[in-house]
């Protein structure tokens, strides 16, 4: 499919021309001009080329092409309060088509590779946590507080009568 390219002096047009001295500007609203938000990409822009045989510069006008579709979401994380998503690396990362190594199975049955070894290691949790009660001297803010209470014992043989009674429930419905 070819796409037809704005004549130079289009109202989309702009001249890139990078300069490798100068440090980056910075506009109004205190973003650096490389990664202002606001930015917005022209449809044509010409770049400089310069032959080396010659010397000659000429400008080279290169359309745009903008994907049509959003990015697909494999998974990620999603902020509760502003709704913000947060990408997972792993699930947008493409899954390598190279073969792996072949596994080394020399050492498999040695008795190394069947013994485990076992450590024991006392644990201090890195956060500490208490709770400070109130004294005529202290003010403590109760609004965000919230009263928790314990739910109904439910047992391993409760579980497995609701487990069957809803595959009771699927059966019928397959059915």
């Amino acid at each position: 499919m070819e796409q037809e390219i704005p004549q130079a002096g289009h109202e989309d047009h702009q001249m890139v021309q990078p300069e490798q001295d100068d440090p980056p500007m910075v506009n109004g609203e205190g973003w650096p001009e490389y990664c202002n938000p606001a930015y917005k990409m022209p449809n044509l822009i010409e770049v400089k080329v310069v032959i080396e045989e010659t010397g000659e510069e000429r400008y080279i006008p290169v359309a745009i092409e903008r994907a049509e579709y959003r990015k697909k979401y494999l998974g990620g994380y999603r902020h509760k309060k502003t709704g913000a998503v947060f990408h997972h690396a792993q699930s947008q990362t493409e899954i390598s088509t190279g073969k792996k190594a072949p596994k080394d199975t020399s050492n498999l049955f040695s008795r190394d590779t069947q013994t485990a070894q076992f450590l024991t290691r006392g644990q201090q949790t890195k956060r500490e946590a208490g709770t400070q009660m109130a004294r005529h001297d202290l003010h403590l803010d109760a609004a965000r507080d919230r009263e928790l209470r314990a739910q109904e014992y439910f047992g391993s043989e409760e579980l497995l009568n609701l487990q069957k009674q809803h595959a009771v429930v699927l059966q019928r419905f397959w059915r």
